[in-house]
């Protein structure tokens, strides 16, 4: 600047005062350069924030040695095979950091999935080491970022270039983290209940309200994760009462799930919502649209597994901004079929754009839902005729955000 306060030059005004130019190359960086350049003036912190607005887009870091050795490449050319050992260890550490750094909006919820062993993939030197993945998220995300971490018994994840799917059966490595950003017409509400309300019967009064989803929501996806044995006996009574409730507002509402191993976070469960071993996500606004699908004991090839997800794919959910959940029992996949990955493949098959996360479990929640929430309000509830609670079968879980 000149001593008279004015631009040095017509280059520096332009750059303070001309929004196109500024939103130009601003619109090259990951967010979190932009918050960075929303403290340098007025006119940056207008355009940075403009250009957030307007990013929407899902991230996610993922780990599976199955895709590892294709998706990723030493360039070290380095023959020492402990040197390749400790490489890949540090893929996933390496990736979320990336992911972090270089994401192009700025995560309001974050989930977590891993195995018992993917702790191990954090390198014992570095910026994170010392750390679970858990801790490093809770040290690297935003303040006001929801993190949900599960232990669960396999995982199933997709590459970040989409290339890659794959399901994990072997308890070992494999995680992902999946970011949610602020979207237009999407809200996303943590469903808790503590075993003292429900011992008291809050849910029998008012399901909605005990688990925290507010009346007037527009609830489409309502994902929910069991955690301990007490979850055994009561998912089902909150399942009875959520569809119930959505079955008297002549509402259809995917509900979907799975029993995981344990819950990691977030810190802020206290001790009875802990003991409770339930905790849940609501899926809610006008840009969101869901649907669901389950192959149960008698879809045993690939061909019949087809055959079921192509009713998913027959809903015509937009790909646009757009994820899917798999939730399987433990003892599908490579037992059920005799090779590995058919579902997911499948899945990938019919739904190029479209990533797929889940878990393998103790145990399955879903049923068959397409209407996505197009239903004739004249027309009878699909809640109606459903069963949720499931054995030995698989629930895949659509979600468009427009």
């Amino acid at each position: 600047m000149a001593d008279d306060g004015q631009p040095a030059s017509n280059a520096e005004w332009v750059l303070t005062h001309m929004h196109e130019v500024v939103e130009n190359f601003m619109s090259f960086l990951p967010a979190r350069n932009l918050n960075t350049c929303a403290r340098v003036c007025k006119c940056w912190h207008a355009v940075a924030k403009k250009v957030l607005r307007y990013r929407q887009q899902i991230s996610w870091a993922s780990y599976d040695p199955a895709f590892s050795s294709l998706y990723y490449h030493d360039d070290s050319n380095s023959d020492d095979e402990d040197d390749e050992e400790k490489d890949s260890k540090s893929i996933f550490a390496k990736d979320l950091e990336r992911c972090l750094q270089c994401s192009s909006s700025v995560p309001k919820l974050a989930l977590l999935f891993m195995e018992p062993g993917a702790d191990s993939l954090f390198p014992e030197n570095g910026a994170s080491a010392g750390n679970s993945i858990e801790a490093y998220l809770h040290q690297s995300l935003p303040k006001d970022c929801r993190l949900l971490g599960f232990n669960c018994p396999g995982v199933i994840s997709t590459s970040q270039d989409m290339k890659y799917t794959s399901e994990s059966e072997d308890q070992k490595q494999s995680c992902f983290s999946l970011l949610f950003p602020k979207m237009n017409g999407v809200d996303i509400h943590t469903m808790k209940l503590s075993k003292k309300e429900f011992t008291k019967g809050s849910h029998r009064i008012n399901i909605l309200e005990a688990t925290g989803i507010p009346e007037d929501a527009d609830v489409k996806c309502i994902l929910l994760i069991g955690y301990n044995r007490f979850a055994f006996q009561a998912m089902g009574q909150i399942v009875h009462f959520l569809a119930d409730a959505f079955k008297q507002k002549n509402r259809d509402v995917v509900i979907a799930g799975a029993y995981a191993n344990d819950i990691m976070t977030p810190r802020s469960v206290d001790r009875e919502e802990k003991k409770m071993g339930i905790l849940g996500l609501a899926f809610c606004g006008p840009n969101v649209k869901a649907a669901s699908v389950m192959l149960d004991a008698k879809v045993y090839t690939p061909e019949l597994a087809k055959a079921e997800l192509e009713k998913l794919k027959q809903t015509g959910l937009s790909e646009k901004n757009s994820l899917a959940f798999m939730f399987a029992c433990i003892g599908r996949g490579n037992y059920h079929y005799n090779q590995r990955n058919v579902e997911s493949e499948v899945f990938r098959s019919l739904f190029l754009n479209t990533p797929l996360f889940g878990f393998f479990g103790n145990g399955e929640i879903g049923c068959e839902m397409l209407t996505c929430g197009q239903r004739n309000q004249a027309s009878e509830c699909s809640f109606k005729k459903q069963e949720f609670m499931h054995a030995y079968t698989t629930i895949f879980c659509m979600l468009s955000f427009g």
